[in-house]
């Protein structure tokens, strides 16, 4: 393993990768960086000699990682603040959008693709194409905390996931910025998965008509999760691609994601081999990972927590937090507003177990009819049945158990548990849902989703 530096005062020619004689480029750093866990480290600070360039490029630019050997080949690009005295293991990853490294291939209207077949992470990069950004090839690429932009305003401009073989492509914390309202991402060819977790759709560049194009032989899985799509607007998630791909299949997933509330999931036929679904998204914008129903919305809250509980390792920083479920005025025992599922894992069998959900509230008055914890339970032999458990029966106005725990919170509350006592007969993950079936006007209900097992 060996870590490479690179830096806007460096030089491909005269350097040699050390943190003294650092190279100039990106692009020479990943022809020294060939070993499995090799790393790069690029210098860029905005605030002290300055963001780092690429410099200018001339001709469509790849950017080639090295080839998959046997065993496998990871190597890793990270845009740093600091070389920190040669110890890279304590610089500092970029975290501010203008610390970013740019890759700007805007200039002359050219391509920027990632090329080699090994794994690849790049960690702070702004990748600016004037027209593609494009995926090729058989290897997995992460991008984290990045930035892919369309400069070029050309309709037919696109990111590209793939253009052959089996590509496994994840965006992490990235954010993408299109210069055209024809512009998005295309899915070109053969068993694409792409994982998109956390980021946005830049609202400084054009909204896309069509974010998601579909096509080609192969078919797909896509999840975009806990992503801020709001800019598409009224547009479309999907394009009309899946109704003429023929036996391909493709699985589309939105997961916590902000949308706008006049977004189109998909324009026109889905196919017949095409499944497309929007899963408890949010229309409303700057507000993530919440569920919209019939019946209201279960939104992130990291203002009221319980001592002890959860916390957001993955929008908030390890930031420790509940989730407020605010019903509106029609939510009822026959619909009650629900939360997301929480997959706990039971490892106990043949004897009853006990989950509990932690609660808040500041209504006059809830009991079991009113709030209850619903569990999908193991509690047969047949591996392919469960058992909807709930302590509590449809007109049960037993009063909820009272709890002890202490939480952070600016309400005058009630402190509840949420309890459902089963004896699960295999070992696995069980599914609880919180509902709320009790409208009161001002009033405030929050659970902590770190469920207990005893």
């Amino acid at each position: 393993m060996a870590d490479v530096f690179v830096k806007a005062d460096g030089n491909d020619t005269t350097g040699d990768g050390s943190v003294g004689t650092p190279y100039r480029t990106i692009k020479k750093a990943l022809e020294v960086a060939t070993s499995d866990g090799d790393r790069v480290f690029v210098y860029s600070n905005a605030a002290g000699d300055g963001a780092f360039d690429e410099g200018t490029i001339s001709a469509h630019y790849t950017l080639v990682g090295p080839a998959l050997g046997a065993g496998g080949v990871a190597v890793q690009v990270f845009a740093v603040t600091d070389f920190n005295a040669g110890s890279p293991a304590d610089s500092h990853l970029v975290s501010a959008a203008a610390d970013r490294a740019v890759v700007d291939a805007s200039g002359g209207i050219f391509n920027i693709t990632l090329g080699g077949t090994a794994d690849i992470k790049l960690y702070g990069l702004h990748l600016q194409a004037g027209n593609d950004i494009i995926f090729p090839f058989d290897g997995n690429w992460v991008i984290e905390e990045g930035l892919l932009e369309l400069a070029g305003t050309a309709p037919g401009d696109r990111i590209h996931l793939t253009i052959d073989l089996n590509p496994n492509v994840t965006w992490l914390s990235t954010d993408i910025k299109f210069g055209g309202t024809g512009q998005g991402i295309d899915v070109a060819d053969r068993n694409t998965l792409f994982r998109w977790q956390g980021g946005a759709i830049d609202s400084a560049g054009s909204a896309p008509a069509n974010l998601l194009r579909p096509g080609g032989p192969g078919g797909g899985v896509l999840t975009i999760e806990g992503v801020d799509l709001t800019h598409v607007g009224t547009g479309n998630l999907v394009d009309n691609g899946l109704s003429s791909i023929g036996d391909e299949t493709y699985v589309i997933r939105f997961v916590h994601c902000d949308v706008a509330a006049g977004v189109s999931l998909v324009d026109g036929d889905l196919g017949a081999n095409a499944i497309v679904t929007l899963e408890q998204c949010n229309t409303n914008a700057g507000v993530r990972r919440q569920r919209n129903s019939r019946s209201g919305v279960t939104a992130l809250d990291t203002g009221t927590f319980r001592s002890g509980g959860w916390v957001d390792k993955w929008n908030a920083a390890d930031t420790p937090a509940s989730y407020s479920m605010t019903p509106v005025a029609g939510c009822s025992r026959v619909l009650p507003l629900r939360s997301f599922p929480i997959h706990v894992p039971i490892t106990t069998t043949g004897s009853a177990v006990t989950l509990t959900v932690h609660a808040i509230h500041d209504y006059t008055s809830l009991t079991k009819r009113d709030a209850w914890i619903s569990v999908r339970a193991l509690t047969t032999a047949a591996e392919s049945q469960s058992e909807l458990v709930e302590d509590r029966t449809y007109l049960d106005t037993t009063a909820l158990a009272s709890s002890t725990e202490t939480w952070t919170e600016a309400i005058t509350e009630t402190k509840i548990k949420l309890t459902a006592t089963f004896t699960p007969q295999i070992a696995g993950s069980h599914e609880v849902v919180v509902n709320l079936a009790q409208f009161e006007t001002a009033k405030s209900f929050f659970f902590c989703p770190l469920v207990e097992v005893s």
